[in-house]
């Protein structure tokens, strides 16, 4: 059994000062999301939505069910924490279990009308919670709740079926589903139909498959004609079989999406499946005999898209470096994937996860792996991923996301914010010469950028001048000034970072400089027209301007940080769009802090160099967004806001900087560190509780001594056993 690892610990004097986390505030209800073209979308803006997540899931301890909502059981602050935690490092959706089960499940007693009241409520909270920290949640309906409301819709015992079957196979099963889960939408709407929109989708069943080893399949001769098609279906032809499955599939879900939409009209509607290959079989069809283990045969996908549900769900879990492309062979992806997209509905992975196993041994191991299968799942189109589970330790035989130190979630903040940046403006390039159309000594004008999708303009005295490497500079090569850009132009809420290395000529006043300008042609790129630009000369000195030379924010300065005469020298410059700041450093020096351009009045088009030397040069040019890019001293978690959420990625800081740095990408240490000495270490602790509290509350009298055993125990908390 694996302990969740209480991060909490080396910090737990904080609680000593009193400081109270409140409930938190039941915020609006999230956009209502739709589907267009095979993307999330939300309805009223038409903007994207991601559907990246985790499974939340809490198990009885004596029997391995679900206990998430049970009355008694329920931890809303634990739920709360966790869906913090995911919101904070922008995931979506958070998917949970509805247990069908008498008692501690969704209903209380047999013979009650209504689903059981403690637990509606409990679900409600959850969702309110969630929608608080911008998170959807996606509940799985599981089976028919045994009570006598749905018995008697459901009947007598169909003849000739048998097992699970009957839930699909049973037109008295598949009205007593669809009654159920109407019924469950409508306690919601009872509750607070303000949360409806927080919900990303209603989910009619976690993997739905057939039994093989039951009645009708494991029959071999004879027919059967009372399913809820109609249809006669011949039991000596796996053929037949296999049409009868996929009928009976499309009746069952398009009874459970009618009857969801006719209390939720703008609902979206989903099942999910795992794959042939996770249950030893090559693909589709009803085959029986001994070489088959596992008498499960899921649903066909093929045949689910044949339906009225908004989108499908695939369950990955990979074993081996070639498992997925086993699994997707096995559900006939080669066909199912160009049908999704002709009818513009979206394929997510709605669980994978990571065994515990030779294949993932380790947390280490586990968290690459992970990070793949995410990036493998993104290149065949999956329009997003849900991980299995956030902290389920009840699972000793899977990885969690909070396993350890957090290694899989860290991965999976970096997947995501890699994700995040895939889709944004970003552009690099390296200026290497291997790209289609280059050669040493080209000009750069009109050449595509090595990533982002743009050209260079305004490049044509501006050369590509490496030495045969694969990466290389761009050089002036004409007189005067010259520039090289490529177009940009920020949104709104974006926090923008441009970064290169540059050179200019030893010992001299000229200069090479990097910004924005309003110009794609013409003249004057900077000097006259730069919107935000800073220059480096070559003899150390630096300054920086807003609207061309027209307002200095940082006036001529000597002996940049780290400078190397002759060398290259990097300059980055960091502007938060909607605050209207800049920040700009030098060699990794922050030389600017938070500098107010709100003034700036030339806007910005274009990004890139500016020359003003002979044999000026630049090189590795990247633009892009920085989601965790903070300045408030203490701000570990990088959401903008110093408070008890950031104890846990503090700990993280000193304990496992490397883990910080993958899971917090863009932040800068020296920037937020509370002791102001430029490391994150044991004497921070004070200053830290001093920045969370507003005062120091406590006196930590040495690191030797109190913090040190509060590490130590924290290091004896928080590892696995």
């Amino acid at each position: 059994m694996h302990d969740r690892p209480q991060w909490i610990t080396l910090l737990g004097f904080v609680v000593a000062v009193a400081v109270v986390t409140a409930m938190p505030a039941r915020g609006q209800s999230l956009p209502r999301v739709g589907v267009q073209d095979g993307q999330f979308i939300e309805g009223g803006t038409g903007d994207p939505v991601e559907f990246r997540g985790f499974n939340y899931i809490r198990l009885f301890d004596d029997w391995p069910w679900h206990a998430t909502f049970a009355p008694g059981l329920y931890d809303g602050s634990r739920a709360d924490a966790a869906l913090a935690e995911m919101g904070q490092h922008g995931f979506t959706v958070a998917r949970v279990f509805i247990d069908h089960q008498l008692g501690e499940g969704v209903v209380l007693n047999y013979g009650d009308e209504f689903l059981s009241p403690q637990y509606m409520d409990n679900f409600v909270d959850f969702v309110q919670r969630a929608q608080s920290h911008g998170v959807y949640v996606i509940p799985s309906l599981l089976y028919i709740p045994p009570a006598m409301r749905y018995s008697a819709i459901i009947g007598p015992p169909p003849s000739g079926i048998a097992g699970i079957n009957r839930h699909y196979l049973s037109q008295g099963h598949i009205n007593a589903k669809a009654q159920y889960v109407a019924d469950f939408v409508q306690e919601v709407v009872d509750r607070d139909p303000a949360v409806l929109s927080s919900v990303f989708a209603w989910e009619l069943v976690n993997e739905v498959y057939f039994q093989e080893d039951a009645a009708p399949f494991n029959q071999t001769t004879g027919t059967i004609s009372n399913t809820a098609s109609g249809v006669t279906y011949d039991l000596s032809d796996p053929a037949s079989k296999q049409q009868m499955a996929d009928d009976n599939i499309k009746i069952w879900a398009n009874a459970g999406a009618a009857a969801i939409k006719a209390v939720d009209p703008d609902a979206l509607v989903s099942v999910n499946v795992f794959t042939y290959e996770a249950v030893g079989r090559t693909g589709p069809g009803f085959i029986g005999g001994s070489s088959i283990n596992d008498a499960r045969v899921p649903a066909r996908p093929l045949a689910l898209l044949d339906t009225n549900l908004d989108y499908l769900d695939v369950h990955t879990y990979p074993s081996s470096d070639t498992r997925l492309a086993d699994d997707l062979v096995s559900i006939e992806w080669d066909q199912v994937k160009p049908a999704a997209a002709a009818i513009g509905m979206p394929i997510v992975s709605g669980e994978y996860g990571a065994h515990i196993s030779t294949y993932m041994p380790t947390l280490d191991v586990a968290a690459t792996k992970m990070r793949q299968h995410l990036e493998a799942l993104d290149d065949q189109g999956f329009a997003g991923q849900m991980f299995w589970t956030y902290d389920t330790d009840e699972q000793p035989q899977l990885w969690n996301g909070r396993s350890g130190h957090g290694e899989v979630f860290g991965a999976y903040v970096a997947a995501n914010r890699e994700h995040d940046l895939s889709t944004a403006p970003a552009i690099h390039d390296d200026f290497g010469a291997s790209a289609a159309g280059r050669s040493w000594g080209a000009s750069l004008d009109d050449q595509r950028a090595e990533y982002g999708g743009v050209d260079w303009a305004m490049g044509s005295a501006v050369i590509l001048a490496g030495a045969g490497d694969a990466d290389g500079v761009i050089q002036r090569n004409g007189p005067g000034g010259q520039a090289a850009v490529v177009p940009y132009s920020p949104s709104s809420e974006e926090i923008v970072r441009l970064a290169a290395n540059v050179h200019s000529p030893a010992g001299s006043a000229d200069w090479t400089g990097l910004g924005f300008s309003d110009r794609l042609a013409g003249d004057d790129v900077f000097w006259n027209n730069g919107s935000l630009w800073f220059l480096l000369r070559g003899n150390g000195n630096y300054e920086a301007w807003v609207d061309g030379v027209g307002t200095p924010i940082l006036p001529n300065t000597a002996s940049a940080p780290g400078f190397v005469e002759g060398g290259l020298n990097q300059l980055e410059l960091i502007y938060d769009v909607d605050a209207a700041s800049v920040w700009l450093m030098i060699n990794g020096v922050v030389v600017l802090d938070a500098c107010d351009v709100s003034g700036m009045s030339i806007p910005i088009l274009a990004a890139g160099f500016h020359f003003y030397a002979d044999g000026a040069a630049a090189a590795d040019f990247e633009l892009n967004l920085l989601p965790y890019w903070t300045t408030m001293v203490g701000d570990f978690n990088a959401d903008r806001v110093v408070n008890l959420l950031d104890i846990n990625p503090f700990v993280l800081a000193i304990v496992d900087p490397a883990a910080y740095a993958q899971t917090y990408p863009g932040v800068n240490l020296t920037l937020i560190d509370p002791s102001g000495d430029g490391v994150v270490n044991l004497l921070d602790i004070n200053p830290f509780v001093t920045a969370i509290t507003g005062s120091a509350a406590i006196n930590v009298p040495e690191p030797t001594t109190v913090t040190t055993g509060l590490l130590l125990l924290f290091l004896l908390s928080g590892r696995p056993r």
